[in-house]
């Protein structure tokens, strides 16, 4: 049996939603694999309990960085939440590369990417930026600064 050439060509892009905000989430310098970013922000909206080491890491990372978080009594904001289904993703079998490499302020800052709250970003970053062993500066974020700063 022959493999007709025409049949297997260039694929359409993907311009689907979903598509669009993971490229979102890489512009940011998000280093999570597409599978495990929407199996993680899938599971955000079924998860209403945590680890409280889990959540007390979460808010310890907020406090420094100084990020405010939205909670009450009976509810867990969405940043400790996704936090900690990262924090706690086991590497599949065969896999070389996993988000269980990264440290706890790492996976922080994934999280934050993935829902899109830059200003947290920002403030963690910031947070970290006297720590010249917490680098979170990735080549696109380090162009959009030198930009910025060419015009200011």
């Amino acid at each position: 049996m022959h493999e007709n050439p025409f049949e297997s060509g260039p694929t359409a892009p993907d311009n689907t939603e979903e598509n669009k905000l993971y490229q979102l989430y890489l512009k940011r310098g998000g280093n999570i694999n597409k599978e495990d970013w929407k199996s993680a922000l899938t599971r955000v909206k079924k998860t209403t309990t945590l680890d409280q080491t889990l959540i007390t890491n979460a808010k310890n990372l907020a406090r420094i960085a100084g990020i405010d978080l939205d909670e009450t009594k009976d509810t867990i904001d969405s940043r400790i939440i996704l936090y900690g289904i990262l924090r706690r993703d086991v590497r599949p079998e065969g896999v070389e590369r996993h988000h269980d490499e990264m440290g706890d302020e790492h996976i922080f800052a994934e999280a934050l990417r993935m829902l899109g709250d830059i200003v947290s970003l920002k403030k963690l970053i910031k947070a970290y930026e006297e720590n010249p062993s917490m680098s979170f500066k990735y080549p696109e974020e380090e162009v959009h600064q030198e930009e910025e700063k060419k015009a200011a």
